[in-house]
């Protein structure tokens, strides 16, 4: 047994880890540093501040259903709840903590079993035609115009309505979330020592708390048919959601529902624009969307890692020992590429045969209980714009959004069309 020690050339690979995790401005081009490490350690590797990320398809599988390997331990820690003082920022970090994300067993069972309701695939496929009805107006908005920017115009405003229309307040509410979720996602919770660089997202979980504190309190007084009144009335056997669950579980789908969502699209055409014989592929055969966006999720999903983890007691994969109070990174982004499970990994290709074992909305208990919804309304997004904007092309190269989760601030198209 060893514990994969860091000399010579792993210590260079440590280190290139160490600035995966401490600098979102190293993060585009990982993953020559993921195959080589994945390789030296087996699955897994620690980097140069002491983490150990899981970056084999196997081995993530192993640890994120690995009862030994906690979430909830971390997550008390990693927003600074337990130095806080101010009572306001203390409730809302408290119902921020109760995120079905964050719970391990046997919580996260009984938060789920009551969530279920509302992301049953028949519920979901019930919004199908209404996200279909949007994606085409926003689609009209842009199809006459020679030159825009792809993220504000089309990525982000599909799941903002979408979303809005869950939860059944005004639309520019939107406008709102969009910071409080960039804001709350920015802040890197890779590393494991935080400082005065939580105070923004601790202000937009606050915002967040205060936003959805007054919705669930409005609609107890008048429950309707949205998400919140669904999660209001969600009972099993007599034991029913507490407010700060609902406000947990809220603020969790919005971010997600929105954030991640916007992100995928925008990931998806980043690499359609890039290869125009993907594009036009696809443009000729939009009913292959549906594949192509499990292979958007693969190559280069939303979520390039799960949050992490520490580990309660020793754990062995392939010979090497993670010791007991280690914290733990698993990357989906590697594992998604790891060439035991996918034949020629960095190559997107839409005719892959196993491109659902994908692990980009994790595995085990907190698989994301809104993929169904994300995968849905990607679909439905380009579909229409394969079909209608079969002539984009980029304006430069675009720029990257640095936060938590992996995506675009700006990305500028034109269409050759109407040159």
């Amino acid at each position: 047994m060893d514990t994969c020690p860091v000399t010579g050339k792993n210590q260079a690979l440590a280190q290139s880890l160490e600035r995966y995790i401490a600098d979102p401005a190293a993060r585009d081009h990982p993953h020559e540093a993921f195959a080589a490490a994945r390789a030296a350690g087996g699955g897994v590797f620690q980097a140069a501040d002491g983490t150990w990320m899981v970056l084999g398809h196997d081995a993530l599988q192993k640890f994120l259903r690995d009862p030994r390997v906690s979430r909830w331990q971390t997550a008390v820690t990693e927003l600074g709840l337990e130095k806080t003082s101010d009572p306001e920022l203390h409730e809302a970090l408290n119902a921020n903590l109760k995120m079905a994300n964050n719970y391990d067993e046997p919580d996260h069972t009984r938060l789920r079993r009551l969530m279920r309701q509302a992301f049953l695939p028949g519920a979901i496929e019930a919004w199908r035609p209404r996200t279909e009805q949007v994606a085409r107006e926003l689609v009209d908005r842009v199809q006459n115009k020679r030159e825009f920017e792809f993220v504000s115009t089309l990525a982000y405003p599909l799941p903002e309505v979408v979303m809005c229309e869950l939860l059944g307040v005004p639309q520019e509410d939107h406008a709102l979330w969009s910071q409080w979720s960039h804001d709350a996602v920015a802040n890197n919770r890779a590393t494991a020592v935080q400082d005065e660089s939580l105070a923004p997202a601790q202000q937009a979980i606050l915002n967040f708390h205060r936003y959805m504190k007054d919705l669930v309190r409005k609609r107890r007084r008048n429950l309707g048919n949205d998400l919140a009144s669904t999660l209001i009335r969600a009972e099993d056997d007599g034991d029913k959601l507490t407010e700060d669950e609902v406000i947990g579980q809220l603020v969790s789908l919005v971010q997600a529902g929105h954030e991640t969502t916007a992100n995928l699209i925008t990931n998806g055409m980043y690499l359609l624009l890039n290869d125009r014989a993907l594009y036009k592929d696809l443009s000729a055969n939009p009913d292959r969307t549906t594949l192509a966006v499990e292979e958007f999720l693969r190559i280069d999903g939303p979520a390039p890692w799960t949050l992490p983890r520490i580990t309660l007691a020793d754990i062995e994969y392939n010979g090497t020992i993670i010791p007991a109070g280690s914290r733990v990174m698993p990357v989906l982004q590697a594992a998604n590429r790891d060439p035991a499970v996918f034949e020629d990994p960095d190559r997107v290709n839409f005719d892959r045969p196993n491109c659902f074992q994908h692990v980009s909305f994790g595995v085990g208990i907190h698989i994301c209980i809104g993929r169904q919804l994300a995968q849905m309304e990607t679909d439905v997004m380009f579909r229409e714009i394969v079909t209608r904007l079969p002539d984009l092309e980029l304006i430069g190269e675009g720029v990257r959004a640095r936060s938590y989760t992996r995506g675009w601030k700006t990305l500028n198209v034109r269409r050759t069309s109407l040159g």
